[in-house]
């Protein structure tokens, strides 16, 4: 069998940590005005401060084992628990930033019943952040972040630490490229 993978590899290719990705790349997009815990340090390394203190967590949630997060990837819940996680980090143990408090949006639904899309899209003009979980499959495959929609085009612009540019939504489906998402879950924060 060969591989659809091309070299370089990048996040996603050899993992499954996209929820840890995306809950950096959604509280940087949400903290944009309030900036983050420690001054002193640039975006990047301040991000990877914050990858390190999420992944130590899931380490010591899981008795030290990674290797169900790595390989498998996180469900829903878990990725709203490394929200708050990310929360507290980001502020220190201070009153601060303080995303929503109505997190699931939706059960992870398939087919017809997938997120409604104007949700998403006035959560966002509320100054919100959106986490996607979304497959192709039966299962839940991959999370990204809603960078923003567009009105006419029903074009969901994404923040994806895979790549993947944008989610079109047609006569109530959503989609990748060619490809029908068949089952989703909207993580609003």
């Amino acid at each position: 069998m060969t591989s659809e993978k091309k070299f370089p590899l990048q996040q996603g290719d050899l993992d499954s940590l996209c929820g840890v990705y995306a809950t950096i790349n959604a509280l940087s997009l949400a903290t944009k005005d309030h900036g983050w815990p420690d001054k002193s340090a640039d975006p990047i390394v301040k991000a990877e401060r914050l990858f390190v203190h999420l992944v130590e967590r899931i380490v010591l949630a899981t008795d030290g084992n990674l290797f169900r997060a790595t390989t498998e990837g996180l469900d829903p819940p878990d990725v709203v628990w490394l929200v708050d996680i990310a929360e507290n980090y980001w502020n220190d143990g201070r009153r601060g930033f303080r995303t929503s408090a109505n997190r699931l949006a939706f059960p992870p639904v398939k087919n017809e019943k997938m997120p409604n899309f104007y949700v998403i899209m006035n959560h966002l003009k509320k100054g919100g952040q959106v986490i996607l979980a979304y497959g192709q499959g039966k299962d839940i495959e991959h999370y990204t972040v809603v960078l923003d929609v567009s009105d006419a085009g029903r074009t969901i612009n994404l923040f994806d630490s895979y790549g993947i540019a944008e989610m079109t939504h047609t006569d109530g489906a959503f989609s990748i490229g060619n490809d029908k998402v068949t089952i989703m879950n909207a993580i609003l924060i």
